[in-house]
This record gives structure tokens, C-alpha cells and sequence, in this order.
């Protein structure tokens, strides 16, 4: 019985100690979006779908089984739907972006930094911004301000301008 509950142990400090952190995850899917936005010649949306697929990806990576299970099946599924022809043709042809993580010495390894230095980006600043875990107020809807304005800072609309002859 010591045996089992020992070994249940271990196996739950394996499977924790290979998941990724929301941190980790963002700054790898920053770090492979950018450089698929730079081989592949992505803009601005393509980006940013990149972006999010990719770390949905990560999210789900939890042991060695879900590195090329239904997680990375769906992040492929919908880079055939964002990118061009051309551009998946090179995305399919570089293994670093199609199998972008592989499993080596009982961890994750990230076949990008193969080809890449880790600190070196090409977009200075990516354009996506953190997702918020944060649930809209009670009455507001995303957007919307979150109380009375400040008195004095009354919304008044541009006067209108007359052209002359």
C-alpha cells in the first residue's frame, strides 16, 4: 500500500514538474509567433491568430503524450485556416514551427532555439497584448467605463467646421 502511494506521488510531482506556467507558455508562443511572423512574412492578424494558437498549444502541454495529440492537431487545423497557401507550405516544411516542441531528457524542448538565439526578436515589442483573466464588472460590458465620469470632463462634440467660397 506504501509502495502505491508513493509511486502515485512521484507520478503526480512528474506530471507537475513538466507543465509549463501561463508565463512560460506566453513568452515561448511570443517568442515562435515572431519568428514565424518573420519566415513566413505574417501581418498584424495573422500575428496575432499565430499567437494565440500557439499558446493554446503550449497551455495544453502537460506530459510527453500531448505533444502531437489533439491540442497540436487543432493548432495545425487552424494555421491552415490563417495562413496563406505559400505560407504553410514554408510553415509545413520547417520542423522547428510544425513540431515546434519535442520531448528530450524528461523535459520539453523547444526546437526553435536550434536556429534562434533566445533573446534576439524581430518585432521589437509583439503586437498582442497579455489576455486578462479578469470577469467584466457586474452592469458592464467590455469597453465600457466603469462609473460617472469626473466632473469637469463633459464629452462635448467637435464644432462643425464651414467651408467658405
Amino acid at each position: 500500500m506504501k509502495k502505491m502511494i508513493l509511486m502515485a506521488m512521484m507520478m503526480t510531482i512528474a506530471i507537475s514538474a513538466s507543465a509549463m506556467t501561463y508565463n512560460e507558455a506566453r513568452n515561448e508562443a511570443l517568442f515562435l509567433s515572431d519568428k514565424m511572423a518573420y519566415e513566413l512574412g505574417l501581418n498584424d492578424a495573422q500575428y496575432e491568430a499565430v499567437y494565440n494558437l500557439n499558446l493554446d498549444y503550449l497551455m495544453s502541454l502537460n506530459t510527453r503524450a500531448d505533444l502531437y495529440g489533439s491540442r497540436w492537431s487543432i493548432r495545425d487545423r487552424g494555421l491552415l485556416r490563417v495562413l496563406t497557401r505559400a505560407q504553410y507550405n514554408l510553415y509545413l516544411n520547417r520542423s522547428y514551427f510544425y513540431r515546434p516542441v519535442y520531448w528530450g531528457s524528461r523535459n520539453f524542448v523547444f526546437g526553435i532555439y536550434d536556429r534562434y538565439h533566445r533573446s534576439h526578436y524581430f518585432r521589437h515589442h509583439p503586437p498582442v497584448a497579455p489576455r486578462p483573466i479578469v470577469a467584466p464588472r457586474h452592469g458592464h460590458r467590455p469597453g465600457m467605463a466603469a462609473g460617472p465620469r469626473p466632473s469637469g470632463h463633459r464629452h462635448h462634440p467637435a464644432p462643425a467646421r464651414h467651408h467658405r467660397r
